[in-house]
């Protein structure tokens, strides 16, 4: 419980100096929207698609299996009900799934960079201290559309 709190009153200084440093093309922060929400209007402001690889997106532990269970708060629901339609690949609706329309996280920040950048945002992130994970890449398709791979 104590890391979930400690990573929620966590700044975001060192992950935005590392992002700066690496020549990030564009962020922003993943609050009330869910992760997918926020993604979204990232691929919307740039022409683009997205896969996601839905393992890859670091989660809670117990997160998914209090999901699967039916404890989770209504915004999910909303949030689910607004980005179906943006989904293709994995349904948007197994507990693993719907972890990344849950309006319930920390703020934490959604990065893009060039395919080139990816290793130096992930040097700087960890020579300050910070985690970052790839959970994704920017595609060619249909404006706004996330693939759950």
């Amino acid at each position: 419980m104590m890391s979930a709190i400690e990573d929620a009153a966590a700044l975001n200084s060192a992950a935005a100096e590392a992002m700066k440093a690496a020549g990030a093309h564009a962020c922003t922060d993943v609050t009330g929207f869910g992760l997918l929400g926020h993604l979204r209007e990232m691929l919307e402001a740039s022409g683009t698609a997205a896969e996601v690889f839905v393992e890859d997106v670091p989660v809670r532990s117990g997160v998914t299996d209090l999901i699967g269970e039916g404890v989770y708060a209504g915004g999910l629901r909303a949030n689910r009900d607004y980005l179906v339609s943006h989904v293709t690949g994995r349904a948007l609706g197994e507990p693993a799934t719907l972890a990344l329309v849950d309006p319930q996280t920390s703020g934490g920040l959604l990065i893009a960079v060039a395919p080139e950048a990816l290793e130096r945002l992930h040097a700087e992130l960890a020579s300050r201290g910070a985690d970052g994970w790839t959970i994704g890449q920017v595609v060619h398709g249909p404006v706004g559309e996330m693939a759950l791979l």
